[in-house]
């Protein structure tokens, strides 16, 4: 911090990842598990430094990306549609949306299974559900009210999400209420007659893109 600082850089982001290096207990050095207390400590001397060198220190609401870890069960994990022919087969955590034997169509709410890139030590498991405002509050609870114990009288100039990023993820659980409520009819009975491509989806996606506008960004800041 001292160099970046007689260099001219005006601040830093701690974005915490995966380890550079396996810890080595002949020379002492050890990877600090995220959210520890270790991490912790490290994280407030970090802010109080920054502080005291008059440097901008910003600090990710999470590790790696898209946001999620050991809290996020499958039930909040990330969500997909998935499109089945035949009757489908249920794994764990998924349910069944609309069926359509005659045009040989099952729609089944699943979850895309996507796991944190690039999480550090501890961080790791299931990306969130970006459009379950339950998600969001189960992440801000775990990881926000934990990197806030840290603070102090030295608090990050901001907390951001980064980067999204979050994979084939084109459904939740509210989203057949909320493009009724949006559009102003049931979309159920309108599946389209035969599997949709990649340029035809059923869930019209200003619906699906529309709905983390009231959870994900508003409930970060």
């Amino acid at each position: 911090m001292r160099l970046m600082k007689e260099g001219g850089i005006g601040g830093f982001e701690v974005q915490p990842v995966y380890p550079l290096e396996l810890d080595d207990p002949a020379s002492g050095f050890r990877n600090l598990p995220y959210l520890s207390d270790d991490f912790l400590d490290a994280l407030r001397f970090a802010g109080a430094k920054a502080r005291e060198l008059g440097l901008r220190y910003d600090l990710t609401l999470g590790s790696g990306w898209p946001f999620g870890g050991p809290h996020i069960p499958l039930s909040l994990a990330a969500p997909r549609l998935r499109i089945a022919r035949d009757t489908p087969t249920l794994a764990e955590g998924e349910t069944l949306v609309a069926a359509f034997p005659d045009r040989g169509l099952y729609f089944v709410a699943s979850h895309t299974r996507m796991m944190v890139k690039r999480a550090a030590v501890g961080a790791e498991g299931f990306v969130l559900n970006t459009y379950d405002r339950a998600a969001i509050d189960a992440h801000l609870k775990s990881v926000g009210d934990r990197l806030a114990q840290s603070f102090g009288e030295n608090p990050p100039h901001s907390i951001f999400s980064d980067s999204l990023e979050v994979e084939r993820t084109d459904w939740t659980g509210d989203f057949l209420a909320e493009f009724r409520q949006r559009r102003g009819y049931d979309l159920t009975p309108t599946c389209p007659p035969s599997p949709p491509t990649s340029a035809r989806r059923p869930w019209p996606s200003a619906t699906i893109g529309a709905a983390p506008s009231p959870n994900w960004p508003t409930r970060i800041t």
